[in-house]
């Protein structure tokens, strides 16, 4: 059987922490108890077409994530808790082999991540500024490469204009042997609008290393965004298009790919994938089941 195989994105805050396509309910006319992913693979040379049951997302009735039976290779269920202010305070990842857990803490001026695997520790700590908002994060480490004793693996301080829009980060990164690399970003905004028009990534070398472009209808929604990645000298470019105000399908096209987003009255039902020739690999379903 066929399967897909989805990436767990490194650990870190703000709680955008996987590569999946719900990390919360939809905003739907019912409160969504449970989204599962049907995925049907197109046939091919060697094999038939073939349609199985992925992951499966259930949610509380507020509509945060309570368990998550993931579509990756190790079939792992993440278990959501949080406390009595509704914030995740632990994630427990559970398969047949293993159990790990991360866990959240917050105090008055701070925000605290850890989790602990097998032969590393991490810790993240974002710290707020005076506006509320992210004014510095911090991420240690501990493990074999530091005698068990923890280290600082990253550092990133954010500036905000005087809208308390993130308009600049500064990162710097230390390896185990001492070595410190620093890396920009910058964010422009629109003087009338606010909104963000552009993204500019540098690298270690002060270069731009990433381009990202907005573009706005007259309402004010999103409508297009390009991706130049200047190293590779490639463009990756997302449409979003609308139906009555509505999302209706979401378009993304890189040098040798193709996602579609397809939605129906605003509610997200398939998504597809294609190769450098524009064939379609695979598409998978949404089913929806309510309060």
């Amino acid at each position: 059987m066929r399967k897909l195989t989805t990436v767990i994105l490194a650990f870190c805050l703000p709680l955008a922490l996987f590569s999946q396509h719900f990390s919360q309910a939809p905003k739907d006319v019912k409160s969504i108890k449970q989204i599962t992913e049907w995925t049907t693979f197109l046939a091919d040379e060697t094999d038939p077409e073939e349609t199985i049951k992925d992951a499966v997302y259930h949610f509380r009735k507020n509509g945060q994530l309570e368990k998550w039976v993931t579509n990756n290779s190790e079939e792992e269920t993440h278990y959501y808790h949080y406390d009595w202010k509704n914030r995740l305070i632990e994630v427990e990842i559970k398969n047949n082999e293993l159990s790990r857990k991360m866990i959240y803490s917050y105090f008055e001026d701070r925000s605290l991540a850890e989790i602990q695997e097998k032969d590393l520790d991490l810790r993240t700590i974002q710290y707020y500024g005076e506006n509320g908002k992210v004014a510095e994060e911090k991420t240690f480490w501990k493990g074999e490469l530091t005698n068990n004793k923890w280290e600082t693996m990253s550092r990133k301080v954010l500036n905000y204009n005087a809208q308390d829009s993130l308009f600049g980060e500064m990162e710097y990164s230390y390896s185990w042997n001492g070595k410190t690399t620093k890396r920009k970003t910058v964010h422009n905004f629109d003087p009338i609008t606010q909104k963000k028009t552009e993204t500019i990534y540098f690298n270690e070398k002060n270069k731009p290393e990433k381009t990202i472009t907005y573009l706005y209808n007259r309402t004010g929604q999103l409508t297009n965004v390009e991706k130049k990645y200047h190293d590779k000298n490639s463009i990756e470019k997302t449409e979003y298009l609308f139906k009555k105000r509505k999302p209706w399908q979401t378009i993304t096209t890189g040098k040798d790919y193709k996602y579609e987003k397809i939605y129906k009255e605003g509610r997200y039902i398939r998504f597809k994938e294609y190769n450098e020739k524009g064939k379609m690999l695979w598409y998978t379903d949404f089913q929806y089941e309510f309060y």
